[in-house]
């Protein structure tokens, strides 16, 4: 924030000084420093006093950071013996607006959770990020994966319909197994939460009854019943890795004092 505002209002990073209260997570929205400048060179202009910037809903949406809008397209094939995948491609555009911000990193993000969800021994994946006239797309909850997720699970219940086979029990066979350790991000599976969520999850809502008296219906109105599974990792490594720094200070009464320059951002 200090390096930003420096560059923005052309004054020494000494002469800035941020003080952050405790406001909880981030979650995306703090990922850039968008705002802090505007409102440091306005309380030059009146004196050093406080000063708030408030946006209206037409404000905020044309500019401040949105979600990524990304289009997949996605490809398997089963082996249709054991239900198993047997290989799978995902083909990703994003559309970024007209700023880089959190482009390709959020596409590149979601499309490496892809394959993990339902990990296979044949995977391809290609992202593209798109510049557009539209407001620029930035880092926002769940960073790409939502959307990945989303295709992921719509085409799974295509698959299976495709197959005419239970679609729960087609992800029974095909999730991410305990012991499982992404190749890439090194994440390793710890537990069998995927199936004790799934057991839980139609348990509450009754759903094999549901599921079985919303078979063959016609009219208007219908009812049904469905779920979807859903899977976020955290981290950047091995991209890059999160460092932050630490000052101690070793006090005259033998107490040590310590600075941290980290805060907590949601994960």
């Amino acid at each position: 924030v200090r390096r930003v505002i420096g560059q923005a209002l052309g004054i020494g990073w000494g002469q800035i000084r941020v003080i952050k209260p405790y406001i909880g997570g981030g979650f995306g929205n703090k990922q850039e420093v968008l705002y802090e400048p505007l409102n440091a060179w306005i309380t030059t202009q009146v004196g050093g006093r406080k000063v708030k910037l408030e946006l209206t809903r037409e404000e905020t949406f044309q500019n401040t950071r949105s979600r990524h809008a990304i289009h997949f397209d996605v490809t398997a094939a089963v082996d249709p013996s054991t239900m198993r995948l047997m290989a799978r491609s995902c083909r990703a555009v994003s559309n970024q607006g007209g700023y880089a911000s959190h482009g390709h990193s959020i596409c590149a993000k979601g499309a490496g959770a892809f394959p993990q969800l339902y990990p296979c021994a044949n995977v391809e994946g290609d992202c593209w990020t798109v510049y557009t006239n539209r407001p620029a797309a930035g880092a926002m909850r769940g960073y790409g994966i939502p959307q990945a997720m989303w295709a992921a699970e719509c085409h799974t219940e295509e698959v299976a319909a495709k197959l005419g086979v239970d679609p729960i029990e087609f992800r029974r066979k095909n999730l991410m197994p305990v012991g499982y350790t992404d190749p890439f991000s090194k994440n390793e599976l710890y537990a069998d939460t995927f199936n004790q969520c799934m057991d839980k999850g139609m348990e509450v809502t009754d759903y094999r009854r549901k599921y079985e008296a919303y078979q063959n219906q016609t009219g208007d109105i219908r009812r049904g019943i469905g779920m979807a599974v859903f899977w976020y990792n955290t981290a950047v490594w091995p991209i890059s890795l999160e460092t932050s720094s630490c000052r101690m200070v070793l006090n005259q009464d033998g107490s040590l004092q310590v600075q941290v320059g980290e805060t907590e951002i949601g994960q």
